[in-house]
């Protein structure tokens, strides 16, 4: 049975060392977007409030609704900008919501005073990522336009890192930049009396590589995805122990010994060199194995390395097991596990590590251990 194993006892683990290094005074939204990265919305959701996390960060609507259906009553920010159409429901989930446009904070208004109610609003700026949010020049007209506008709440306003990543010097002197431009923002802000409750500016990486920075002054929340998942996209000694919590297990469904001289897969970019096992497993790109690993990327059984020959599959995947002894039908192989990392795969195809994890979301069954 292919099945992808989550363990929520390492992810309890990985969320008490990041609020240990960010100390208690500043909130948590974990994001839970594209299936929690692959690792399940609603169990992941669920073990975030058991986790003590403040808040969920999602990217529509149909995410914030599967979280409410279950159950979930954590605060939740739609992180992306949401089309009008969607506006009633968002109202009766009870959810934040980030606007970045006149037109729709008027209309999200109008909605709300017909519901009689209060939205709470996040505003999204752009400091330099290239993505949606208003622009550094239309933080105050925008602000102002939307003190007229009773029925929205302004609970927030964050910016998002564009290479926080990186440890390249121009890059980590634009990520300064970035914070220096958005804490200016919030200075502003504070003088004209018009400073939100909750200011964040940092994801995993930038938690990790200017974990002063984002935490001082204004800013009082952050938003660890991959480095809660277990994958610190830089190093430093306090992430040694964040643990990867997700696997992917898949059992061998036939051994074919080839000769010397045969080709594997289509295309035959594969061809045998000696009497070679070779293992099939039931899953291919149409579950989310990425093409580009084939005859390139590693997979582990009995804690040995085994490469992947031939080209991927739809449905089926061949690796060559012949310098690993005793390998049967039924042995269950690890293609994504703490022992084959997720950045460790994306490293080896030139890939991002959430390209890996999200690419087998909601194709397998999810068993979680806690």
């Amino acid at each position: 049975m292919c099945r992808i194993m989550v363990d929520l006892s390492t992810f309890l683990q990985n969320v008490k060392i990041v609020r240990k290094m960010i100390g208690n005074g500043i909130k948590i939204l974990f994001p839970v977007k594209s299936n929690a990265y692959g690792h399940g919305i609603i169990e992941m959701s669920k073990a975030a409030e058991k986790a003590g996390i403040d808040y969920l960060g999602v990217a529509n609507i149909r995410e914030a609704r599967i979280i409410r259906e279950a159950g979930i009553k954590l605060p939740i920010l739609i992180l992306f900008p949401m089309l009008p159409g969607d506006i009633d429901e968002s109202i009766g989930l009870n959810v934040s919501i980030t606007v970045t446009d006149t037109k729709f904070a008027q209309l999200l208004d109008h909605k709300a005073r017909i519901y009689h109610h209060s939205i709470p609003i996040h505003i999204n700026v752009d400091t330099g990522i290239g993505r949606s949010g208003i622009f550094r020049e239309e933080v105050l007209p925008f602000f102002k336009m939307l003190g007229e506008l009773d029925h929205l709440k302004i609970e927030g306003i964050f910016s998002h890192f564009s290479a926080a990543s990186s440890e390249k010097p121009d890059d980590k002197d634009y990520t300064l930049m970035q914070i220096k431009e958005f804490n200016s923002i919030l200075k502003e802000l504070d003088r004209l009396g018009m400073l939100p409750r909750l200011c964040h500016i940092a994801n995993s990486a930038g938690l990790i590589q200017y974990p002063d920075l984002i935490t001082a002054g204004y800013l009082n929340m952050v938003r660890p995805g991959t480095l809660l998942y277990g994958y610190p996209e830089v190093k430093r000694e306090w992430t040694k122990t964040i643990k990867p919590i997700m696997s992917l297990l898949v059992p061998i469904v036939q051994i074919k010994t080839f000769p010397a001289n045969k080709f594997i897969s289509y295309g035959r970019t594969y061809k045998t060199t000696r009497s070679t096992r070779i293992a099939f497993l039931p899953t291919g790109y149409g579950n989310g194995l990425i093409r580009r690993l084939s005859n390139t990327g590693k997979v582990i059984i009995k804690g040995k390395e085994a490469p992947i020959v031939g080209h991927i599959c739809m449905e089926q995947t061949m690796i060559d097991i012949t310098d690993i002894p005793g390998v049967e039908v039924g042995e269950e192989v690890e293609i994504l596990s703490p022992r084959m990392p997720a950045d460790r795969i994306a490293q080896s195809i030139d890939a991002d590590l959430t390209e890996i994890l999200t690419s087998f979301s909601g194709k397998f069954e999810y068993v979680y251990i806690r």
